[in-house]
């Protein structure tokens, strides 16, 4: 029976992103599941950080690189990740701006902070008013409002 090299045996951590199952709890938008899924899967296992470009994000979930920002800022808001300016050297000496560093943080970070504001999001929803469907008011007439219409004779 021949036998395995120790070296080119299957490894299942270097073949998987794991996803915590907090996610799913915080009230995210389906682009931001997408973008920290991919971050997760982007990310040096033992720095937790990840440089790719708004266009490779773009790419992988399946949306404009426009739109990426937008799912980055709700992951920094929601305590998922933080997000480093890079600076590179060029051989003359100059600095230019690099590539994002994204740093993936525990989620029990985010959960915490979800916990903290929880009252207040739901005091903000209470408070917000509900603005009415404009077909249905333009169609409904309000009694309290109509005057009493008086025939002419």
């Amino acid at each position: 029976m021949p036998t395995i090299r120790s070296d080119l045996m299957y490894r299942p951590e270097d073949h998987y992103s794991p996803m915590p199952n907090v996610i799913w709890g915080l009230e995210l938008s389906p682009g931001a599941i997408a973008t920290y899924g991919y971050l997760l899967f982007r990310e040096n296992r033992k720095t937790y950080k990840c440089y790719p470009s708004f266009e490779d994000i773009g790419r992988a979930i399946g949306r404009s690189k426009r739109s990426v920002p937008e799912y980055v800022a709700e992951l920094v808001d929601k305590r998922l990740i933080e997000v480093k300016n890079t600076t590179i050297t060029l051989s003359d000496g100059t600095k230019n701006n690099g590539t994002l560093e994204y740093h993936i943080l525990n989620p029990t970070i985010a959960v915490k902070h979800y916990n903290e504001n929880y009252e207040a999001r739901a005091m903000a929803k209470l408070e917000k008013p509900k603005k009415p469907h404009p077909r249905r008011t333009k169609s409904k007439v309000n009694n309290a409002d109509v005057e009493p219409f008086e025939l002419p004779f």
